[in-house]
């Protein structure tokens, strides 16, 4: 919290503490207007002087009361200003942590993609043509890409592909965040969205 939102939330604090104060006093004020009324009807005395003496403390009751009605509403007026800078102030901060953000990566770069030091891993991957994708792991992209989820299982029977290569290929996926799942050679592999990216970018 910066330094100005918090002096602007002790603001509206301290403005509706004295908001609180205010309205007892209102209430204060009203009930004691209201116990002098009833004196005055029940006052007796043939001169009038009880009469004027509470008449007098009545009218100067009613002018304390207009006052502490007109010091409450502009109270209000100073919270709700209040609460509006403080509004303000954040969605300023999430305008700026918006802008902030990194901006995610729309091209991908093969040569990092497909980066590894295994050969094994290299040799499953692109069939021991350097940076070539083999013919077989573009088709699982392809098949994956249509389907969305499939079982590791299902995917290299109908691919005519052994299963423990499949399982390389999906471990490799997953590392690199195109598909979830798959962690099991026997579980379910569901395709994300930019693995349609990646299967462009293979052509």
């Amino acid at each position: 919290m910066t330094e100005s939102e918090d002096f602007l939330r002790q603001r509206v604090a301290q403005l509706e503490a004295e908001n609180k104060a205010l309205k007892v006093q209102l209430q204060n004020t009203e009930q004691g207007l209201a116990d002098l009324q009833e004196e005055r009807i029940r006052a007796v005395d043939p001169r009038g002087e009880i009469e004027a003496i509470s008449l007098q403390q009545i009218q100067a009751l009613t002018g304390h009361l207009l006052r502490l009605r007109q010091k409450n509403q502009q109270l209000l007026k100073q919270i709700q200003l209040a609460e509006k800078a403080i509004a303000e102030k954040n969605r300023e901060l999430k305008a700026q942590k918006e802008h902030q953000k990194p901006k995610q990566k729309t091209e991908l770069d093969l040569e990092a993609l497909f980066e590894a030091d295994d050969r094994e891993l290299k040799k499953t991957l692109f069939g021991g043509g350097g940076m070539k994708v083999s013919l077989e792991f573009k088709d699982f992209i392809s098949f994956l890409s249509r389907h969305k989820r499939v079982k590791i299982a299902d995917a290299a029977l109908l691919l005519d592909v052994d299963r423990s290569r499949v399982k390389k290929w999906v471990d490799f996926l997953r590392s690199m965040d195109f598909i979830s799942g798959g962690v099991e050679i026997h579980s379910t592999v569901v395709a994300k969205p930019k693995l349609n990216l990646l299967l462009r970018k293979l052509g």
